[in-house]
């Protein structure tokens, strides 16, 4: 691993990172591979030492400022990690205090997902508004079945894209979303996969994908 120079390793430090996946559980206290833990094993170098020495040099009466030592490193180590989270606090306004709570998704990098359920739901029947949702992206699939509520999105998070035929039934309806392995045949009217299919019919073909109603 090469070792970043300092003034990179505080500009790193110190630089604002945006919300992702792990924020609301970690703070890793650097935006590059290569960073990561060093601050921690920098102040815990500087601190430790520097308590034992005090330790060593005040005597059995030295605990308090020893312990303040190591509290001293520990704020440092904190600071870093409240201006980040200033920084996205004010960056959560600037993007979203003046849009409605119901347009908000389409301002974040779930907009592709949010955008497609928004697109996808006036056709579908209330009742029942069953929809199977196939796509081999994780991301995808997951995020678009979650926005397609209140309506009865179906994602299978591992094997088949789809139930057997025999699951699903005349009238639901079938989202596929790139990247997936079904193909449509027109001639017949039926969607593929391999050896399976299911009578389908095309109700719309989008950027995004496509949406057909079973037979």
């Amino acid at each position: 691993m090469t070792i970043p120079e300092p003034g990179a390793l505080l500009k790193d430090w110190l630089a604002p990172a945006p919300w992702d996946a792990a924020s609301i559980n970690a703070h890793l206290a650097a935006s590059t591979p290569e960073s990561i833990g060093l601050p921690v094993l920098l102040v815990a170098a500087v601190t430790l030492p520097s308590a034992l020495a005090w330790r060593w040099l005040r005597g059995p009466a030295s605990w308090p400022g020893a312990l303040a030592i190591i509290a001293a490193g520990w704020l440092l180590l904190d600071l870093p990690w409240q201006w980040e989270l200033a920084h996205r606090l004010a960056d959560t306004q600037t993007r979203f205090a003046a849009v409605p709570a119901t347009e908000r998704p389409g301002r974040t990098e779930h907009a592709g997902a949010f955008n497609t359920a928004n697109s996808v739901s006036p056709i579908i029947e209330a009742s029942p508004g069953r929809i199977f949702v196939a796509s081999l992206d994780e991301g995808i699939g997951m995020l678009t079945a979650y926005y397609l509520y209140p309506l009865n999105p179906y994602w299978a998070r591992s094997g088949p894209q789809l139930p057997p035929p025999g699951s699903v039934r005349p009238g639901d309806y079938i989202l596929a979303l790139p990247p997936v392995t079904l193909r449509y045949d027109r001639d017949r009217r039926h969607l593929l996969d391999g050896d399976t299919h299911w009578p389908a019919r095309l109700v719309t073909a989008r950027p995004w994908g496509a949406l057909f109603r079973a037979l």
